[in-house]
């Protein structure tokens, strides 16, 4: 499968069986219940799927769909298969907090030759018909083939509720090759975005620039938008026949790092000042998760972005100068800058950290080194006095 892995690290849990046996060609006196160990991506705060959002029985935990194949392997059994064995098992924490669980336990085949292949992916998704809780359509219990994800992201309400997208699988398993237990190494596939600001050079004269607005534009204003809202990961890469690109812009105010600022005279704006120092403009542990662009069903072969307007943003801030007349007054210049994300942007799997550098033109005076000569005046007489 075609992954890349961002600071993967080693997190393995075992998992175990609850309540009722499902057997299907399997004797539960031969071999024991399937289990899992899962790599995934190290601890960190935020939306990011982790080993530890995973164990969140709230928000994480990650689905399975498996396929029995009989001595078939996958290849020559796929176009034929549907997910028979799991479809949609969720695999969350015990409550002990010491090992993982599903609910429908599934046994190993008691032919040694037949083999299950298996796809999983996170976070899970509660709803597979409609994805109203994660975004995530799967595919039917019937389709035959690799499971297809038809995602689609959180509206600009929701982007606190944004979600990062893994997946993992693992074909032609046999209870003889793994003991039983099968290990998946999750993948991100999409791409992650986090944007700062930051003053070019100090300014002077308490003057101050305020950021106040960050969008992405739709096709209203950015007629060759490739910003998906929603697209389809098919066939293990993502698949833009049916994807969707919005015609308006994309607000990120949600998870924007903003507040009401005080103590700058009657500016009372909601924004976060910009300074010499690079300041990320969402809040603590957020980030966009955003569908790749570019994608291709060759390994490798991802572009991101590949010319100017596939990806493009406006940012809204005020450059404030205090007014020389009332010094708790201030004058307010609003600019709105249009930037291209560079070539290579939103490339499955890959973090980005994107840093506007903000300059500001001081006014400057100059002096023609040639006076204009005095004019002649009409000469007269006063009269007499």
């Amino acid at each position: 499968m075609k992954t890349k892995n961002l600071m993967m690290a080693i997190a393995a849990f075992a998992m175990a069986g609850c309540s009722q046996n499902e057997v299907t060609d399997v004797n539960p006196d031969t071999h024991p219940a399937v289990g899992f160990d899962v790599y995934t991506g190290v601890p960190t705060r935020g939306a990011e799927t982790t080993t530890a959002t995973l164990k969140d029985n709230t928000k994480g935990n990650f689905g399975i769909l498996a396929f029995y194949t009989g001595a078939s392997n996958w290849e020559a059994a796929k176009a034929t298969t549907q997910p028979n064995f799991m479809y949609n098992e969720k695999v969350h924490y015990d409550t002990d907090g010491t090992s993982w669980a599903y609910d429908n336990i599934k046994y190993w085949p008691s032919n040694a030759d037949h083999m299950i292949t298996f796809f999983a992916y996170g976070p899970y998704e509660a709803t597979p018909t409609t994805g109203t809780n994660k975004g995530i359509v799967l595919s039917g219990k019937t389709d035959k083939g690799i499971p297809f994800i038809d995602f689609t992201l959180k509206e600009a309400a929701k982007l606190t509720e944004m979600v990062d997208l893994v997946v993992s699988d693992q074909r032609d398993q046999k209870y003889s090759d793994n003991s039983g237990t099968v290990n998946f190494k999750f993948g991100h596939i999409l791409s992650k975005v986090l944007f700062k600001v930051k003053l070019k050079n100090a300014l002077s004269g308490n003057t101050k620039v305020f950021v106040r607005k960050l969008e992405i534009l739709g096709t209203t204003n950015n007629g060759p938008s490739k910003f998906y809202t929603k697209a389809k990961y098919k066939n293990q890469h993502w698949n833009y026949d049916d994807a969707t690109v919005p015609t308006g812009d994309f607000n990120v105010a949600n998870i924007m790092n903003v507040a009401t600022i005080s103590g700058v005279g009657d500016y009372t704006k909601e924004a976060i000042e910009a300074t010499t120092e690079a300041k990320s403009l969402f809040k603590n542990g957020e980030f966009l998760f955003l569908i790749p662009v570019n994608d291709s069903e060759t390994p490798g072969a991802e572009t991101g972005t590949t010319s100017n307007g596939e990806i493009k943003v406006r940012l809204t801030y005020d450059a404030i100068t205090p007014d020389v007349n009332d010094p708790n007054k201030y004058l307010v210049s609003e600019t709105e800058a249009l930037v291209d994300l560079p070539s290579g942007a939103l490339k499955l799997g890959t973090a980005y950290t994107y840093t506007f550098n903000l300059a500001l033109n001081p006014v400057k005076v100059t002096v023609d080194d040639t006076i204009t000569d005095w004019a002649d005046g009409t000469p007269g007489n006063t009269g007499d006095i």
